[in-house]
């Protein structure tokens, strides 16, 4: 989806009613849906906040409308009012995944909607930003925030957490022992009783391969675990990493932190020492170590799952990123590691708002929705009681169920047949993500045929990659 695309598509959401933020006009009344991005058969909080109505208002209707315009919750609530505010809140669940829209409608005030995706409960997505924007929809994590923040964010199920530097540099340059770096960490990290935040975000862990700084960056993380002993249930503990990706520091990120945020600086914060020309191969190199420790997502009892994070944040007086360029780079993520949950973006004081809007529009295009494409080596043939079989597998990587794909299959340019698949389901995994298009056929003679896939339709979908070839050497 080009720049243009994205813009068409956001405007295509106005223009049905969708609200894509909860960032409100003065007086107008606000939706919250917490957890913000629930998986089928979750249920939803749903708060209604009215502010400067003079109590004007006492009841609210609430609907629940799917991606077909069909309604399958409609509620009237009272409105409970404080000197502060006015407030309803019911509680629903979609027991299918999809794009629903959450509406509000009283006498006293137009209609109000706001989008609510339900995500395949296998397919959790996860987007952390570094700083916290009222405006932003698509986020479960804000790693630095405000506590004035966090009454809102509570009520739309995102974590907001107080920043926590990583390890601390010795004021006259010389570390101490590796033990008495991590008892510093443990006191360093020891959280209040009166917390008001739901965690620590870290900014932030690296070093270079056998350096001092890396060696007690490692005493540094494991002084973390030792205080994660005592915090409270459901304490996160989010955390930055800068540079290469080494094996120990994933090894012990998976019982330190909740969330891996690996930093990937390829647009502002590229540095100039490293004189950096491939940003999509140092984007690779940052999973090597993650995806052999098996951090990709949550698993064998591991709290963490690592996100490739993107800066967003330019120096003073530097030039925005090429939006089409940006929107590469996802899709290039997207190809190399189709297993990630999510993504993160770091997002400080001088971004630019412009990025930072389409990066948030991003989350929505091509981790929400249904993303319908063809992996490498998708296309074969299959032998089946003496006949052939040509098999195309198409693979949603997406949160959410697709609607019909139409594929296309040619041979030596020639179009063979062409089939729609009624959908593509959005599951954990390659066991359970793909469907699979066969079609019968037998070559005329011996030789060498080009095998083409291709996705030709797939409405409501993001299509990544479209088309797949193979060639083989087949005999009749």
């Amino acid at each position: 989806m080009s720049p243009s695309d994205c813009k068409v598509w956001r405007h295509c959401l106005c223009l049905m009613g969708f609200v894509l933020g909860t960032t409100q006009i003065h007086g107008a009344p606000a939706i919250y849906a917490n957890p913000n991005l629930p998986t089928e058969n979750e249920r939803v909080i749903l708060t209604i906040r009215l502010e400067d109505q003079a109590e004007t208002t006492q009841t609210v209707r609430v609907s629940v409308h799917d991606q077909d315009g069909e309604r399958v919750m409609s509620e009237d609530l009272a409105v409970v009012y404080t000197p502060e505010r006015g407030q309803a809140s019911t509680t629903w669940g979609a027991g299918k995944n999809g794009l629903y829209r959450v509406s509000l409608s009283s006498e006293t005030f137009p209609e109000k909607d706001m989008l609510l995706p339900v995500l395949c409960r296998e397919r959790v997505l996860d987007f952390a930003w570094y700083s916290h924007r009222p405006w932003i929809r698509w986020a479960t994590v804000f790693t630095s925030c405000n506590e004035d923040a966090m009454p809102v964010l509570r009520l739309r199920g995102i974590k907001g957490l107080k920043w926590r530097g990583g390890l601390r540099e010795p004021k006259d340059g010389h570390y101490g022992t590796l033990e008495e770096t991590r008892r510093w960490a443990r006191a360093y990290y020891r959280a209040p009783d009166d917390f008001p935040f739901d965690g620590y975000g870290i900014d932030e862990f690296g070093g270079y391969p056998q350096s001092l700084e890396e060696e007690h960056t490692h005493a540094w993380l494991r002084g973390l675990i030792d205080a994660r002993k005592d915090f409270p249930k459901d304490f996160y503990v989010a955390g930055w990493h800068c540079g290469g990706v080494r094996d120990e520091a994933v090894g012990l990120y998976k019982d330190a932190l909740d969330l891996a945020l690996l930093e990937s600086y390829v647009f502002h914060w590229v540095p100039k020492e490293l004189g950096t020309e491939n940003i999509y191969e140092d984007l690779r190199n940052r999973l090597i170590s993650t995806r052999g420790a098996d951090a990709l997502v949550r698993s064998y009892g591991s709290p963490c799952k690592a996100l490739l994070s993107l800066d967003i944040t330019g120096g003073k007086g530097t030039t925005a990123p090429n939006l089409g360029e940006f929107e590469q780079v996802v899709r290039r993520i997207r190809r190399i590691c189709p297993e990630m949950r999510g993504i993160g973006f770091f997002n400080g004081s001088a971004t630019h708002e412009q990025v930072e809007r389409f990066a948030h529009d991003i989350c929505l295009e091509y981790f929400i929705k249904p993303v319908v494409t063809f992996q490498p080596n998708s296309v074969w043939i299959e032998r089946r009681d003496g006949q052939r079989m040509l098999v195309a597998a198409v693979s949603n990587i997406g949160g959410m169920d697709s609607g019909p794909v139409t594929v296309s299959i040619k041979v030596n340019g020639k179009s063979v047949a062409a089939k729609a698949l009624d959908s593509v389901p959005a599951g954990h995994d390659r066991r359970n993500n793909r469907a699979f298009l066969s079609l019968d056929w037998t070559p005329p003679r011996s030789g060498t045929y080009r095998i083409e896939a291709e996705i030709v339709d797939a409405p409501g979908s993001t299509v990544l990659d479209p088309i797949v070839r193979e060639e083989r050497f087949l005999r009749p």
